[in-house]
């Protein structure tokens, strides 16, 4: 079954959770709970708060009126600055740039969701995503062939224009809809050196999958769970075996 392979050698650039609440936190713009603070420490020995500054524009009659607030984003890294935990009075978010597992990325953030939910027992997300960026650079002779590791399904219209010697940009977005969760899928050949020839091997896929709607904290956890299971599925489904070969599958 795909939802049982891992990988040593993974291509994955990075990997984003961020759960945006419904209201605000109150109180998390000016300091954060101590206890909070302590949860998010045992993961993230590293704290970095940060201020920010949000600039609102609004029209009031046939004037424009800017409103303008200052908040600390509350930072917190791994030991390695390998991870980053950010809390906000509207949201937090988690990202990796060295993913071990889907439960040890959940094992980061549901201690924090927990702890949210003990001080401020009416909240709830608006919006919970997961994304996964994977930027494949495996050796190949031609940059453009990528027949050997990508499913041929989605090399369609990139075959068809390979042979012209054009080729500066390859790049396709795709939504689904699922019955838990939506999906964007955007994959292709971006060029780090456009709007140079395409000479690089380095094909995208970046899988975002979110649901939009009021959730409550297990119903959070259960959206992340539904939302790694289309993820690795549609994954599975557009690399071949030899790629999974390179990345050690097991």
């Amino acid at each position: 079954m795909s939802e049982n392979i891992c990988y040593d050698r993974p291509f994955l650039k990075e990997v984003v959770v961020r759960v945006d609440f419904s209201s605000l936190l109150p109180g998390v713009a000016e300091s954060i709970p101590s206890s909070l603070s302590k949860l998010a420490l045992a993961r993230f020995p590293i704290a970095e708060p940060r201020p920010t500054i949000t600039q609102e524009v609004t029209l009031t009659g046939d004037r424009l009126e800017g409103k303008r607030t200052q908040e600390t984003e509350w930072n917190y890294w791994g030991i390695e600055r390998e991870k980053r935990l950010a809390i906000g009075q509207g949201a937090i978010f988690e990202t990796t740039s060295r993913y071990a597992s889907f439960e040890s990325l959940k094992g980061d953030l549901l201690p924090i969701l927990e702890g949210l939910q003990k001080l401020f027992p009416d909240v709830q997300a608006s919006r919970v995503g997961l994304r996964y960026i994977n930027h494949l650079e495996p050796t190949l002779d031609d940059p453009l062939d990528w027949v050997k590791f990508v499913n041929p399904g989605l090399l369609g219209t990139i075959n068809h224009f390979r042979h012209t010697g054009r080729l500066t940009r390859a790049y396709s977005v795709f939504g689904l809809k699922f019955d838990a969760v939506d999906l964007k899928f955007q994959f292709g050949m971006l060029n780090q050196d456009f709007p140079a020839l395409i000479r690089k091997p380095s094909f995208v896929l970046d899988l975002d999958a979110f649901r939009v709607g009021l959730q409550d904290v297990p119903e959070v956890v259960a959206t992340l769970d539904n939302a790694h299971d289309h993820i690795q599925r549609l994954f599975e489904d557009s690399i071949t075996a030899d790629l999974r070969e390179v990345m050690g599958a097991r």
